[in-house]
């Protein structure tokens, strides 16, 4: 019976901050977005099945700017990558900012901003076979599929490869959609 009311107060909880914090559709986002850069040629959409990402050009102040949408739904994801003309030099200092905005329909697991040198390159991605990973990796990591691979040698095969994430993990994922499936091996 404890059990139930915990839920009971937990969903309560969601649906209080569901309606004290109100989400901004993407309409207002775009008009409030800082002033940006015209990133054509310097970044382009990841070269794998189903990648959602898109580059948006939009007109402010009478300039031409871009903003990416990696995703807009569930079950996607999304990668932009930098082209060869824009390649990040770790040998020098450097200084990157983004704004970000997770969206307005709070389903978002999060995003990673990845620095890699796998030899995929534009196709970079984790994968599962040929099937581009979503979910709680945000197709950077290696993933065990719920129980099915244990060696780590064999998970890490299915992440970016040669590569250093910086992570905005924005959703919990501690053994599936409410503890009705079972926990892959990265959880126990």
């Amino acid at each position: 019976m404890k059990e139930v009311r915990f839920w009971g107060l937990l969903l309560g909880l969601f649906v209080c901050l569901g309606a004290v914090i109100p989400l901004v559709s993407k309409a207002d986002v775009l008009d409030t977005a800082p002033a940006g850069l015209n990133l054509e040629g310097l970044f382009e959409s990841g070269k794998f099945d189903r990648n959602s990402a898109t580059m948006q050009t939009v007109l402010k102040n009478g300039h031409s700017q871009h903003v990416i949408e990696l995703t807009n739904d569930d079950n996607q994801v999304g990668a932009m990558w930098s082209t060869p003309v824009n390649r990040f030099n770790m040998r020098v200092d450097n200084q990157v900012s983004m704004w970000v905005n997770f969206g307005d329909k709070a389903v978002s697991e999060g995003l990673a901003v990845v620095l890699q040198n796998d030899p995929r390159k534009m196709s970079a991605i984790s994968r599962y076979g040929k099937k581009s990973i979503i979910g709680e990796n945000l197709g950077v990591y290696g993933t065990d599929t719920y129980t099915r691979r244990t060696a780590p040698a064999t998970i890490a095969k299915t992440a970016i490869q040669k590569s250093w994430a910086l992570e905005l993990d924005t959703k919990v994922n501690d053994g599936g959609f409410w503890g009705l499936y079972p926990r892959g091996e990265l959880f126990r």
